[in-house]
């Protein structure tokens, strides 16, 4: 970071250019929920920032949340944080000390192991019984507040029935959210929404069948899943023949004397390829833990979908669509050799229908990247340096794949001759046209 902890001055700008990062990008939304939104809960990080573990920092925790922001809820560890101030930062002894440096930074309730120990540390006399006290008088009253000790009668949510979950209504919501998060990033001679004329469909790669794709990291489970397979089968216009194709690429080569679906007679009319990430890929640990980089990325090309692009991208096809989901993903070649790209991310249990209905025209599209798509890692800082400069909109310098704010849609628009009512607008002013 350039900002020094304790310092507001930010004397350790690199740049005059940068003010100070901590203060002018990372803190300023956390500065808004607690002192706007009064959040009950503020969860600290696994990192350290300028050399003190998240969960244990005197500036962050002490002098910036409960003296400068009044923050009167509680201070949450994430799941394994404080465990880490030992086993990973090396900033203290043994657990026993790790969880009495949180709990004395204001660390109210951990997520992990660590809290165990709290017995030891106050023998070790490392905390002592008023630290705990505050601790839970914290966590206690926002128990209080949620009802937790009060008969069902003063509590509105407790007549909530169970069968709520998961009603016409949340999944209408499922599926609106869905619909308005897709981007289309690419439309080529206006190839979406598909045209009449299209009478068949191929639509190509496993994740096209699998519900993982759709749900990301921490989900509940659902029992309307919606598939990409299952929503363009269900939205399948009258008389248009739909194939589905895993394309999975074994090692052992195909012996077959002819693979009939490649031959020229049997080519469809558009080919939708399925391809991107999945929480196998990318997440939080969980089942990503077994990818090589154990659930980060090291790169952001789409390599696994180059030789379906390859395969049936460069023979007898000319129209060619392809959702892609995830974080930001530096397409490569893929750009150039499909006509359409709608980017759609983890879209929840209806993402299935919400895809389809944007592909047959069901829907319209004018969602927006609320994210830079850099045109390879060569464009990002090291990952380890917190600074701004170079990262999104705000600091890039080069050209990226595409800016933050971008997306298409199947309408056009023009704007001319924009006035505002005011030359000059104050700091809290709003800008209105004439």
């Amino acid at each position: 970071m350039r900002c020094i902890a304790g310092q507001n001055d930010c004397a350790t700008t690199l740049t005059p250019e940068l003010p100070c990062d901590l203060h002018e990008t990372y803190l300023p939304a956390f500065k808004k929920l607690v002192t706007e939104a009064k959040v009950e809960a503020v969860m600290g990080a696994y990192n350290r920032t300028n050399g003190s573990p998240c969960c244990a920092h005197p500036y962050l925790m002490g002098e910036l949340l409960i003296d400068k922001w009044d923050f009167r809820g509680h201070f949450v560890s994430d799941c394994g944080a404080v465990s880490d101030i030992y086993h990973g930062h090396h900033t203290a002894g043994d657990l026993a000390e790790a969880a009495a440096i949180a709990l004395k930074a204001g660390c109210d309730l951990e997520c992990g192991e660590a809290y165990a120990y709290l017995g030891e540390a106050l023998t070790r006399r490392l905390v002592d019984e008023g630290d705990l006290d505050r601790a839970l008088t914290r966590t206690y009253t926002t128990r209080f507040k949620l009802g937790m000790f009060d008969p069902d009668s003063k509590v509105p949510f407790a007549a909530t029935p169970e069968a709520v979950i998961g009603s016409p209504e949340h999944r209408q919501l499922a599926y609106t959210a869905a619909l308005k998060s897709l981007v289309l990033l690419k439309n080529k001679d206006n190839l979406l929404p598909l045209k009449p004329e299209v009478r068949s469909i191929r639509l190509l790669g496993p994740a096209a069948a699998d519900g993982n794709i759709l749900l990301g990291n921490y989900y509940g489970v659902s029992a309307d899943l919606t598939t990409l397979l299952e929503g363009f089968a269900g939205r399948l216009p009258e008389g248009v023949a739909l194939d589905y194709r895993q394309c999975v690429q074994y090692e052992q080569p195909s012996t077959a004397l002819v693979d009939w679906w490649l031959l020229p007679s049997n080519q469809p009319d558009v080919v939708i390829a399925c391809m991107g990430l999945s929480p196998l890929m990318e997440g939080e640990e969980g089942d990503a833990i077994v990818a090589p980089a154990e659930g980060d990325r090291d790169d952001i090309l789409c390599l696994r979908c180059r030789p379906i692009i390859s395969e049936v991208g460069g023979q007898w096809y000319e129209d060619r669509a392809d959702p892609g989901w995830g974080s930001p993903i530096a397409l490569g070649d893929i750009e150039a050799l499909v006509d359409a790209i709608l980017f759609v991310w983890y879209p929840g249990q209806a993402g299935g229908d919400a895809v389809a209905d944007v592909i047959f025209g069901n829907a319209g599209r004018s969602g927006r990247l609320p994210i830079t798509f850099p045109v390879s890692v060569d464009q990002l800082p090291p990952f380890d340096d917190y600074g701004m400069a170079g990262r999104t909109y705000r600091y890039m310098a080069s050209e990226p794949l595409y800016p933050f704010g971008f997306g298409l849609s199947y309408t056009h628009f023009s704007y001319s001759a924009l006035t505002l009512a005011e030359d000059v607008i104050a700091v809290g002013g709003r800008c209105r046209p004439r």
